[in-house]
């Protein structure tokens, strides 16, 4: 693949592939999607999603539903070509948006409705206040523990992530 800057579908994107939604046993889904699809993103993104399946696995999650990976657009909105600011980490497809997390017998951990928020800034382990809750604050302390991703937001960080961990490979 061609490195560098490029227009159209796939702008910004170092390395762009196409990755099968079924990636360690979990399948990837886009929320509003009724049935999995291959997935566009940096190949750099893919390893940690095989990391973020084997974590998940641990939880008895079958599914991850997600709400986007790659979106040519500013951090806090805009286009990176037009309005003179930081494309986002979803303008190079290294980030992705978790919404909600199924488990083989149907559970579902939707950050939504089960997520409760404690305090701007995330510490952990985080205080919980259900099962569910639990869950999902284990899961993003996971990420971050384990260095899967260098960035995790969850709903505690500020509105805009109400809905989503937001998780990404911001260098440095």
């Amino acid at each position: 693949a061609q490195h560098g800057k490029r227009r159209g579908a796939v702008a910004r994107i170092a390395d762009p592939v196409r990755v099968q939604p079924l990636i360690g046993g979990v399948n990837h889904r886009y929320t509003t999607s009724t049935t999995a699809s291959a997935m566009l993103m940096d190949c750099s993104l893919a390893p940690r999603l095989v990391q973020l399946s084997a974590l998940v696995r641990q939880y008895d999650v079958v599914e991850i539903e997600h709400i986007g990976i790659y979106n040519y657009r500013c951090i806090g909105g805009g286009n990176p070509d037009t309005d003179g600011c930081t494309p986002s980490m979803h303008a190079q497809a290294r980030a992705i948006d978790l919404h909600a997390f199924i488990t083989s017998d149907g559970t579902r951990y939707d950050v939504t409705d089960d997520f409760v928020i404690t305090m701007r800034h995330d510490s952990c382990p985080m205080a919980f206040s259900s099962e569910p809750d639990r869950i999902l604050k284990e899961i993003a302390c996971a990420m971050v523990e384990d260095r899967i991703f260098q960035i995790v937001l969850t709903p505690n960080y500020n509105a805009d992530h109400r809905d989503h961990f937001h998780v990404d490979m911001t260098e440095g």
